[in-house]
This record gives structure tokens, sequence and C-alpha cells, in this order.
């Protein structure tokens, strides 16, 4: 693993997986609040602002994409020394279906 969302996120489904439950059964709201103040990297949300083929879906495709259901929020630490990050700093994301998505660009 390479980021920490693709750790959080593992950790997530081995939680769903012990419980025995099923992608269509998980409804409800995953809170993800991760620390570079640089926002979600391009690599994690490849997909969910732009068509890319199946393989080449980020984490966060996959995860909405698998548990449709689930309502997934995506937060990150801000810092004053950082007024233009790079990437995505906050979004919603259910079914596919993006909103509240924060990107600062200069």
């Amino acid at each position: 693993m390479d980021h920490a969302e693709e750790g959080v996120i593992a950790e997530f489904e081995d939680a769903v997986k012990k419980a025995g439950l099923k992608p269509e059964e998980i409804k409800g709201i995953l809170n993800i609040h991760q620390s570079n103040p640089n926002g979600v990297c391009n690599k994690c949300t490849k997909g969910l602002f732009d068509q890319v083929p199946s393989e080449e879906r980020g984490i966060f495709k996959q995860l909405t994409d698998h548990y449709p259901e689930l309502k997934i929020k995506v937060t990150s630490e801000r810092d004053p020394s950082v007024p233009y990050p790079r990437d995505t700093l906050s979004f919603d994301v259910k079914n596919g279906v993006t909103e509240n998505v924060v990107k600062i660009k200069k």
C-alpha cells in the first residue's frame, strides 16, 4: 500500500467481510479525514471526475462502485502554509456521483 487511504479502505472492507455483509447491504456514511494538506492525490481519485478504463480506477472509484449505497465523505487537513493545494481537498461520493468537491486553484 502506497497511500493511507488504501489502508483505511482495506480495514473497512475486512470489517465488512468479518461481519458477513454483502456490498449491497452496506448503507450509511464512511467518513475519511486524511492529513495531507495537498489533498487526496489524483491516483486515489482517478475515475471519480473523469471516465477511465475499469482497470485504471482509483481506490475511491473502486469503493463507490463496490458499495453503491455507501456515502463516502473525504476531507483533508488544512495548512495555511499551503494556500494552493495541488489535489482535491474534499468530496462526497455515493454510487459514483460526486458532490461537494473542493479544489483550490490559483
